[in-house]
């Protein structure tokens, strides 16, 4: 008797299984994958408006009669200032480049010059 058909007829039904489980795996990885992408997606989109109701109310909190509010709920005592506790200091000219008094060759020069 000759096994050699047999065993090369087993082997083909051994990989043709194997093929067809590795198919199925792959397709339930794919579908599981597709349930996390929904999930993360319906996620973002709940962050993205719990921001933008961040964001809104934020707003609303930096409004000076949301401040003022704020203040006299928490009893603070806060008051706008006295003229004389104001003090307004000048800003100072900008300068540009041109207008820097030289001091001689300057510390990128002299390190080139080397």
């Amino acid at each position: 008797m000759r096994f050699g058909p047999a065993v090369g007829a087993l082997l083909l039904c051994i990989a043709l299984a194997g093929v067809g489980w590795c198919y199925h795996w792959q397709k339930g990885q794919i579908s599981q994958m597709g349930r996390q992408v929904k999930e993360r997606e319906k996620a973002l989109e709940g962050l993205r408006i719990q921001n933008d109701k961040l964001r809104e109310s934020l707003a609303g909190l930096r409004k000076s009669d949301a401040l003022k509010r704020r203040v006299i709920e928490l009893n603070l005592g806060l008051t706008q200032p006295v003229q004389g506790q104001v003090e307004s200091l000048p800003e100072p000219p900008a300068e540009t480049p041109a207008s820097r008094p030289s001091s001689g060759p300057g510390l990128l020069n002299m390190v080139s010059n080397r």
